[in-house]
């Protein structure tokens, strides 16, 4: 999802720091600037040995927004449409005391200094009588004992202190035709910190309480709203858009809303245990053919190990009853013991007890074995929603999206399925990741799936599904540690997030 976002240095087309809010699925679009009014901006000045300032250029400032909801405080800001997730990465990365607040600052939608681009796609979102709008924006989280209070380039009739990291910073330093980063800019503005330094305060002042705008700019936005925004506002394509990122499915693809997205989407893993992949367990003792169901297994290595790297929610399965049988159902082990010749927790194989917990077959296969960190739900039902807390782990993630395989397709596998569809997650089973003792019947199963549209979700393949992870942008986890000492800010680079 794309929103826009104001940031407080004067970021520009080509700038080496616009990599800080790019990310790898979408590269910030630059709209212009923006008068936004409801902070003061403070000149935040780096004591020697913090990690933003060094010995060769001890003249390291930054720009800190802090909120007053006065009106009269205003600075000018860039506004960028961002990949939400660039937000975060940017915030989290920075080596500053710096938040971000999507209520605060009101964009002056009539001020000479807020760019047209900013107007139209501002109207074109909120109506052709918006005068105002709030925009999510780049503040500090609290007004440091080091700040100095940046001068205003313009005092207006009406009071308004309009300020810029840029032409603030010339004022401050004195400097006049200087050019940012250079030798004689660097001293002035140096000799101008050891000044202020002498005179910094010993207090900081509280923050006001800030007014908030229900008119916002900033809510999250699809693609596809994108583009009818910028037709709306007469502003034209976005070049490179991208698409959603879905998984190649029957009857459609996966997520049929939205792209696939690691925050909103699992890997269930029903019931790969040894019971029901290898020799001398419960399904050799039923007489099934291990062939199909110990198939998938292969497939299921593979998409778990793309599922990891992605960083994918995965949750594994396991079917079993406690020892003393209190949780088998009388009529189950009647139907075990009349038609299959078993005796759930009696029948005891290579494996162990049949179906009991802890016996060496109830354990999940080798192949496909939970890490640290993947959650394992035992169940006694076919579903693995019934008796659990699988519902309020995928609720606690945030899960929307579930890509199920395991076994046996036609009891476990199904069921979970239907009975998630019922909970309103949106389904995707992959076939060949499934096993099934009759390929009849997993044929019906299938079919099952995909009928009326679709009724109980979408099929897919691991290749096909793997193929979608590898499109995927990088876990936000794996991001932030690239990122991580980028976010070296100098003088030398004057226009700053």
């Amino acid at each position: 999802m794309i929103v826009p976002l104001a940031v407080s240095g004067t970021i520009e087309e080509g700038f080496e720091l616009r990599r800080n809010i790019d990310a790898e699925s979408w590269e910030a679009v630059f709209l212009g600037p923006a008068l936004c009014r409801g902070a003061k901006m403070y000149l935040d000045i780096k004591e020697t040995g913090c990690r933003e300032h060094d010995r060769v250029n001890p003249a390291r400032v930054n720009p800190a927004m802090v909120l007053t909801g006065d009106e009269r405080d205003a600075n000018v800001y860039s506004v960028y449409l961002v990949e939400e997730r660039a937000c975060v990465s940017a915030l989290l990365g920075e080596p500053r005391l710096l938040s971000m607040a999507a209520d605060a600052l009101r964009v002056d939608l009539e001020d000479p200094l807020t760019s047209p681009r900013v107007v139209e796609f501002a109207r074109a979102k909120l109506g052709y009588d918006a005068e105002t709008c709030a925009v999510l924006s780049v503040v500090a989280a609290y007004r440091g004992r080091r700040f100095v209070a940046a001068p205003p380039f313009e005092i207006r009739s009406d009071g308004t202190r309009v300020t810029s990291f840029r032409r603030s910073l010339a004022i401050f330093s004195g400097i006049d035709q200087a050019v940012p980063g250079s030798s004689s800019w660097n001293q002035a503005v140096a000799a101008a910190l050891v000044r202020a330094n002498a005179e910094l305060p010993a207090d900081s002042e509280a923050l006001y309480a800030t007014n908030r705008v229900q008119n916002r700019l900033s809510t999250r936005l699809s693609v596809e709203e994108i583009r009818v925004l910028f037709s709306r506002a007469g502003l034209g394509d976005i070049p490179a858009l991208p698409e959603p990122l879905r998984v190649r499915a029957d009857p459609y693809p996966f997520p049929l809303v939205g792209s696939l997205d690691p925050e909103t989407t699992a890997l269930l893993i029903v019931d790969l245990q040894r019971d029901f992949t290898e020799e001398g367990g419960y399904a050799s003792a039923m007489g099934l053919d291990l062939k199909p169901l110990a198939a998938p297994l292969a497939n299921v290595k593979r998409v778990l190990a793309a599922a990891r790297s992605s960083g994918l929610k995965i949750i594994h399965t396991r079917q079993g009853f406690r020892d003393d049988l209190a949780d088998v159902p009388p009529h189950v082990a009647a139907r075990f013991a009349k038609h299959c010749d078993i005796l759930i927790g009696k029948t005891v194989g290579p494996l162990g007890t049949v179906f009991i917990r802890g016996q060496p077959g109830w354990h999940i296969n080798d192949a496909v074995a939970p890490i640290e960190g993947e959650p394992v739900v035992d169940k006694t039902a076919n579903s693995a929603f019934v008796g659990t807390d699988l519902d309020r782990i995928l609720r606690a993630s945030n899960i929307h999206n579930l890509v199920l395989c395991g076994n046996t397709l036609d009891v476990c596998v199904h069921s979970t399925m239907r009975h998630a569809n019922d909970l309103n997650y949106h389904t995707c089973l992959l076939e060949d990741c499934c096993g099934c003792a009759a390929e009849a019947l997993k044929k019906a199963m299938l079919h099952s799936v995909k009928i009326e549209t679709g009724v109980f979700g979408c099929v897919s393949n691991a290749d096909a599904f793997i193929s979608a992870l590898h499109a995927m942008p990088p876990p936000l986890a794996s991001l932030l540690s690239s990122r991580r000492g980028s976010f070296r800010l100098a003088l030398s680079d004057s226009e700053l997030v």
